[in-house]
């Protein structure tokens, strides 16, 4: 069954943030020990919550991760043997392809213009190809993929 990671990226805060944070440090919830059942009753509302909103697959995983960097070199450490394909166009992309090359782990790409989208046709990933790589908001150029 194939992995749907949804990671981290810059992203307009909600106005009510600030009064979330302040609550949060009355409540005493950053000093939660991470094996504490506060913290993992919190951990599990978080991850309902998301799959309900982004409408994940309930045998899907959640996994909280502190930044794209981590992820860029977490995902492929931990999910790919040999092959990864990559979707490029742009900063993030370029970066994230950098990496997991310098992983050891062959990654093959399609590249386009930084600025241009995908059409994403799956007869271009090659079959060896265990995990398929694409930046959904490439902020450096201001392309965001269609879901």
């Amino acid at each position: 069954m194939p992995s749907i990671f949804f990671t981290p990226g810059p992203a307009h805060l909600y106005p009510t943030v600030s009064a979330h944070i302040s609550q949060a440090l009355t409540d005493q919830i950053p000093s939660f020990s991470h094996r504490s059942q506060k913290f993992m009753d919190i951990h599990k509302l978080a991850v309902e919550g998301l799959k309900e909103l982004l409408s994940v697959p309930k045998e899907h995983s959640v996994f909280f991760l502190s930044s794209a960097t981590e992820i860029w070199e977490r995902l492929p450490q931990n999910c790919v043997q040999n092959t990864s394909f990559h979707y490029v166009n742009g900063s993030f992309s370029t970066r994230y392809f950098q990496m997991v090359s310098k992983l050891g782990i062959t990654a093959l790409k399609n590249e386009v213009g930084w600025g241009e989208g995908f059409t994403f046709d799956p007869e271009e990933i090659p079959a060896e190809v265990e995990m398929i790589n694409f930046t959904h908001n490439e902020t450096s150029t201001g392309v965001m993929s269609p879901m």
